[in-house]
């Protein structure tokens, strides 16, 4: 605001006091007036009620009027008041600055600011002003003279000599960040702010460095940077050299106390605020690989307390692995991860690397299986993989189970991470997990990609069908277990068929009405082949419904079978007793399939039934024709 529009403002409102003066002066003359009426008319008028009601009504807009009147001297006398002060404040003012800046520029700052402190106190009286704009002016104005003053003072300090103080720096820093730049430029009070934080980051990098050093100091100083970083983002040369000294302070200190407190004097929870403020740093400065390498706050954790473990003597090594691993076992991920840790650290010697291994000897097979996928993925060399691979192999073939879709996730990464001379072994032992029925079942019903992958399936192409299974675990099979497995459900049961067949050759049955218990021997293969079915693909997949068709095609052969008797009689006459058998047998088949398998294409499912149930009215139809002629015979 320029001194023509204070002086202005200042016109204006006593334009607004003399206008009040003169209601005032025409007030009175309207309060004289009424006198003089009401002392004339109150003698002659009559006494009536006319006359006391007018006389009542002259006399309270008298009233009216003189209460208005003390109102209006109330107002122009505290307004005189008011401008007096104003009038005094801007009398004073110029020569009040003068002094102010004649006593800066002697170096008297007793005087300079008891000066400013005088003007301050004289112009808080001046309230009544506040919602003007000169007001506002004013008050900024004397902000900015108060920082001029700290301003000129520290030079002075720095002129003869002496440090500038961490309090004076402060303060010089408070106010050049109250600045308001309303009436002022923000240039200006950039310039404040960017000179006083110059103060401000000298004292504090030298306090820092004159200060015992520790994780809560270090932290506390790089906020303290990051903080002026954003305070004023463009600054002057002088401030950014600065703040590059403060920052080689940091990172001095920063790689001090990362040796400190992961080598020397190991400290979990100070070396953790460390790791946090790595990324406040180059990658290329920080001197400790273990505050670089480690991805997460979780692994740079499992590295320090692997690394302390190192350190320790066999016994004492020992007794944190026997925990660690009782607790792994109780499902502990945090120690189940340390324990693959230890096994994997470069410098561990033959001694603590077979306590760990015989610490994990109680695990089972399906942890053992993750445990070395877990030590492969964080580099174990293909030695030490050869060693920890002993371990899993050695579990017993029945002891070889666990939950598929969980042990599916590291069969799949050791398939292309494993140590190539493990190649072969590892092959087997995977082929073994995939083989059983189970296992196919799951596979065919998982949403688990990597189970799909291991059985060479595009998940994309070969998409989950029918419920998820129930149960997930399944055992190893080695050849033993499948070959003794398709012995019992494939080879007895086309034995025992094959026997039934023979039964007709040597015992001579003669009745073709008693010859249908002969079906349960004709049904043995149907019903364990349908057990291999369900044991490979369920009820309601794909694979079921192959399944579900072939015995319904058993089922119509069979019927075929028992209607050529009728069709060619004569050159194969015992086939009479055929009939009975391979009809109850045929419709045991197909009721069989409808009752374990689901078919999911409706055409085949229409067209086996519609032949099954032709074939079936035809026998039926051929033996009842055939036994009544037997009777009439």
């Amino acid at each position: 605001m320029t001194k023509e529009e204070l002086l202005s403002s200042i016109e204006n409102r006593k334009k607004e006091i003399e206008d009040l003066k003169e209601k005032l002066v025409a007030s009175e003359k309207e309060s004289l007036v009424l006198d003089s009426i009401n002392a004339k008319v109150e003698p002659s008028l009559p006494k009536s009620e006319q006359a006391l009601s007018l006389c009542s009504s002259i006399y309270s807009s008298l009233i009216e009027n003189k209460v208005e009147l003390a109102k209006l001297k109330e107002i122009i006398k505290t307004n005189e008041d008011h401008f007096i002060l104003l009038d005094d404040f801007i009398a004073e003012l110029p020569s009040s600055l003068n002094e102010i800046y004649f006593f800066a520029k002697n170096n008297n700052y007793l005087k300079a600011y008891a000066k400013l402190d005088s003007i301050k106190e004289k112009f808080a009286k001046l309230d009544y002003f506040s919602s003007y704009a000169f007001f506002d002016y004013v008050l900024e104005s004397l902000d900015y003279v108060d920082i001029f003053l700290t301003q000129s003072k520290l030079k002075n300090f720095i002129d003869i000599g002496e440090e500038v103080s961490l309090e004076d720096a402060s303060n010089y820093h408070l106010l050049a960040s109250m600045l308001k730049t309303k009436f002022h430029s923000l240039e200006l009070k950039n310039e404040y702010l960017d000179e006083s934080l110059i103060y401000l980051v000298k004292n504090k990098v030298s306090e820092e460095n004159n200060s015992i050093h520790s994780s809560s100091t270090l932290i506390a100083f790089v906020s303290f940077l990051d903080n002026v970083d954003k305070e004023l983002p463009l600054c002057s040369i002088d401030l950014a050299k600065e703040k590059e000294i403060g920052r080689k302070v940091a990172l001095n200190e920063y790689n001090e106390l990362s040796k400190l407190y992961f080598d020397d004097e190991p400290n979990l929870e100070c070396s953790l605020i460390l790791f946090s403020l790595r990324g406040r740093f180059s990658k290329d400065e920080i001197s400790s690989a273990h505050f670089l390498e480690n991805k997460n706050e979780e692994e740079f954790k499992m590295d320090f307390i692997s690394s302390t473990a190192l350190r320790k003597d066999a016994s004492s090594y020992n007794d944190q692995v026997l925990v660690l691993s009782k607790k792994a076992m109780d499902g502990d991920d945090e120690s189940f991860n340390l324990l693959a840790r230890f096994l994997c650290m470069r410098l561990i010697d033959s001694t603590k690397f077979d306590i760990t291994l015989k610490a994990i000897k109680d695990f089972n097979f399906k942890m053992l299986l993750l445990f070395f996928s877990k030590c492969v993925e964080l580099g174990l060399d293909e030695e030490k993989q050869v060693l920890l691979f002993n371990v899993l192999d050695k579990t017993k073939q029945n002891k070889r189970k666990g939950n598929l879709e969980e042990m599916a996730i590291p069969l799949y990464y050791l398939s292309f991470h494993i140590a190539p001379s493990l190649k072969n072994r590892f092959i087997c032992l995977k082929k073994d997990l995939l083989r059983s029925p189970k296992a196919h079942k799951i596979k065919n019903k998982t949403h688990v990609n990597e189970l799909r992958y291991l059985y060479e399936e595009d998940p994309n192409l070969n998409k989950a069908i029918g419920k998820k299974a129930k149960d997930l675990n399944i055992k190893s099979w080695d050849c033993f277990n499948i070959v003794t497995y398709y012995f019992l459900m494939a080879f007895i049961p086309a034995i025992l068929s094959a026997v039934s067949l023979l039964l007709f050759y040597f015992f001579e049955i003669e009745k073709a009405g008693t010859s249908f218990i002969y079906a349960i021997p004709l049904s043995f293969y149907p019903v364990f082949f349908g057990f291999i079915g369900l044991n490979y693909f369920g009820r309601d997949e794909k694979g079921s419904s192959w399944f579900r068709r072939i015995l319904g095609l058993d089922a119509i052969i069979k019927l075929i079978v028992c209607t050529i008797y009728f069709i060619i009689p004569t050159y194969l006459p015992s086939l009479s007793l055929w009939s009975m058998p391979l009809l109850v047998s045929g419709a045991f088949s197909y009721a069989y399939s409808l009752l374990l398998f689901k078919e999911h294409k409706k055409w085949a499912s229409y067209a086996v039934l519609i032949s099954f149930l032709i074939l079936l009215i035809l026998s039926l139809v051929f033996i009842v024709i055939d036994q009544m002629q037997s009777l009439i015979h």
